[in-house]
């Protein structure tokens, strides 16, 4: 049984130093994307024109906590 464990254990090392190893000699690497970025005229020609004004839905928050107050 001992035996057995010791086995084992030495393949669970061997494991992790073959791991170990090909990452020291060989890292795994990433490229990044290129990003293609925003196009705001083609957001704004695709916008809806039926939202309100931020000033509009500002204005219907005003005032809210004011029963918080003495």
């Amino acid at each position: 049984m001992k035996t057995k464990m010791i086995s084992v254990f030495v393949i669970l090392v061997a494991v992790a130093a073959l791991f170990v190893g090909r990452t020291v000699v060989a890292p795994p690497f990433a490229q990044a994307a290129i990003s293609q970025g925003i196009n705001p005229d083609q957001m704004t020609a695709q916008a809806s024109k039926g939202l309100a004004s931020f000033d509009d839905r500002y204005q219907a928050h005003i005032g809210v906590l004011d029963t918080l107050r003495p």
